[in-house]
């Protein structure tokens, strides 16, 4: 695993490298918590609906929750709103910080000056926040200019309201120093709106679009991507909110109209978002020499009487390591154990305190994976028992180190097959490609020893999936079942028949958010499914001469399976003879072509034109799907 500093530079992790992660420390949730419960309405266990870490552990103010579980937090804040509420005023959550209780740090924040603890911004951000960097860009007596920037990971992890809570955490800097007189300005936001309605108001169903430079939201014109002007700060370049009008070079949004949802203004016109960074102005008004010398008096009081305070902490906090230590390797060695035969998630929520046999089933959107060996039982023929399984371990390390790598979790293995589940339908698929793609290596180093080739079909789609506890009292697992998980499998049995080692589904096409080379190539009705499913192949893993020829090939490709579609089997043959032709054959396997679907489809085309002429296929009722009836 890479040193979690590493990950904050990166983009497109894994859900398990953010949970490496240390996103930001739960004394600024706890403060939050305390606001939202006491002066919201909000319950505990509203806000940390969903959250790995357990309750008792986010209790404690120096333990951290990674960005996942942050945002979970957060998005509970606007879905269990008593009423609508903003992300500008999450501002004041972090306001409240100034009432944490119990803290080591506040007891020296009180003592530091309010200009000092500004200064030490940029080092003493990173003791309690991993998701944006701080740094003062300007400050004099009574302004100060604060830079948020958000790490890249973080992006994805964001629900947009977190720069808010900073800027009250920067308000209550003034407040806890007495210092009654000031403002606070967001100038620009780095938040992304996408973000914002995705997470912070998901639950409002708002639709949001861009054309050109305009974004829309729920229809309305709100927004125009401007690009934003540097400007030159204590000789470092600085974004601010003026506008390049001429440029098309766009980094930024501004707001041009009001969106107003239930009486509330979520995004006001002049505010900027998605911009580089945050930009937060302060501006004080120093106080009287006094009251200066009042709060001096009161610090030196303050520290004086926490001495005895910190030293009986030290006292208990080394005692208590001492019995950490001699628990903590029994503990580790059983959850290593644990975890080969188990979830890793589930360990995880267990060495969390969590208590698994009490989760209720629930409903989540999952990427299912089963990959499967070909020929498995003839393979198993030459082998004896042992050889066997130890065959079995070598691939299946190879495969279920792709599956984790990409943020998967290994559901079961049954037999010769793997079932995996994903967050994301583009982990999913990128495992997949990456499973060929060392299958292709395993077996380069099997030929070498003389060995026979090993061939396994993968098929994965995305949607509902019910995950639970399933078994009795004495014997449970914790996995998926539905209508997602069986179109999975049946797909993934497919393969074999078209000759592909990756068959894909739509639905998981549709949640894929990056490129990647496919092509249709069926519409089926499988075993148990009462809607057809559209299949497409994907087909890096294939030889690049291959590849080349079926991305010039895709319009042609289109047009045979149009005529397939339409009942003109016999033109669609013709023309996949044509294709196979210039494809050519296969680099090692004699007789065989090097796109294995074009001579399927002559063989499919043959025959339901032989079956058109025998009268037992009608063309006024063939639409193209074509019904499997085994498994």
């Amino acid at each position: 695993m890479a040193d979690w500093k590493t990950l904050l530079y990166r983009t497109n992790l894994t859900p398990q490298e953010i949970r490496e992660i240390p996103g930001a420390a739960c004394e600024n949730y706890i403060a939050a918590r305390n606001y939202l419960v006491n002066t919201k309405g909000y319950t505990d266990a509203q806000l940390l609906d969903g959250l790995e870490i357990s309750p008792e552990e986010f209790s404690v103010g120096k333990n951290w929750l990674h960005s996942l579980d942050s945002r979970q937090f957060n998005t509970n804040v606007f879905r269990h709103a008593p009423v609508l509420y903003t992300h500008k005023e999450y501002y004041q959550a972090g306001l409240a910080y100034q009432f944490v209780e119990n803290d080591l740090f506040l007891i020296f924040f009180r003592a530091i000056p309010v200009t000092t603890i500004l200064r030490e911004i940029s080092r003493t951000a990173r003791k309690f926040n991993n998701q944006s960097e701080m740094d003062l860009i300007d400050i004099s007596r009574r302004t100060a200019i604060i830079k948020l920037t958000p790490y890249p990971y973080f992006h994805a992890c964001t629900v947009g309201c977190e720069c808010r809570f900073v800027e009250g955490v920067l308000a209550a800097n003034f407040e806890v120093h007495k210092i009654n007189s000031y403002t606070t300005r967001h100038v620009i936001c780095s938040a992304r709106i996408e973000n914002l309605l995705r997470y912070a108001y998901g639950h409002l169903g708002l639709e949001y679009r861009e054309d050109g430079p305009d974004i829309y939201i729920n229809e309305q014109r709100a927004g125009r991507r401007v690009r934003l002007r540097q400007q030159e700060v204590n000789g470092q370049q600085v974004f601010s909110d003026s506008i390049d009008e001429d440029s098309v070079d766009w980094n930024a949004i501004r707001i041009t109209a009001p969106v107003i949802v239930q009486g509330r203004e979520l995004f006001s016109p002049g505010e900027i978002y998605n911009a580089p960074c945050c930009l937060v102005e302060l501006a004080w008004r120093s106080p009287s020499v006094f009251d200066r010398l009042r709060h001096f008096v009161g610090s030196r009081r303050l520290l004086t009487d926490s001495l005895e305070k910190i030293e009986e902490q030290i006292e208990f906090t080394n005692l208590k390591i001492f019995k950490l230590q001699e628990a903590l390797s029994s503990s580790m060695r059983k959850s290593a154990i644990f975890q080969v035969y188990t979830r890793s998630s589930l360990v995880r929520e267990v060495d969390a305190g969590k208590n698994p046999l009490t989760y209720e089933p629930r409903i989540e959107l999952k990427a299912i994976l089963f990959c499967d060996i070909r020929d498995f039982t003839s393979l198993a023929e030459i082998m004896t028992p042992i050889d066997m399984v130890r065959f079995l371990n070598g691939y299946y390390d190879r495969m279920n180190k792709v599956i984790t790598e990409n943020g998967g979790e290994i559901d079961k293995l049954i037999g010769d097959c793997i079932m995996a589940v994903f967050d994301t339908a583009d982990h999913a698929l990128q495992a997949g490609i990456e499973a060929r793609q060392r299958l292709f290596e395993y077996n380069r180093e099997r030929f070498s020893y003389g060995l026979q080739k090993i061939a396994a079909g993968i098929g994965i789609t995305y949607g509902p999936v019910v995950i639970g506890n399933i078994g009795s009292r004495s014997k449970m697992d914790f996995t998926c079942i539905g209508d997602t998980v069986n179109v999975a499998s049946r797909i993934e049995a497919l393969t074999k028949l078209y000759g592909v080692g990756l068959i894909i589904s739509e639905d998981l096409v549709r949640a894929l958010l990056q490129q990647y080379r496919m092509r249709r190539i069926d519409r089926v009705m499988v075993k148990g499914k009462q809607e057809p499913v559209q299949l497409y192949h994907v087909y890096e893993p294939l030889p690049a001469h291959v590849q080349r020829k079926l991305i010039t090939d895709e319009a042609t490709l289109d047009r045979l399976f149009g005529l397939y579609a339409a009942g003109r089997f016999s033109e669609a043959t013709e023309g996949y003879r044509e294709c196979m032709q210039a494809v050519g054959p296969h680099s090692y396997a004699a007789g065989s072509c090097a796109d294995p679907l074009l001579p399927f489809y002559i063989r499919r085309c043959t025959d339901m034109a032989e079956r058109t002429r025998a009268g037992l296929v009608q063309l006024q009722k063939w639409h193209g799907i074509y019904e499997f009836m085994d498994k």
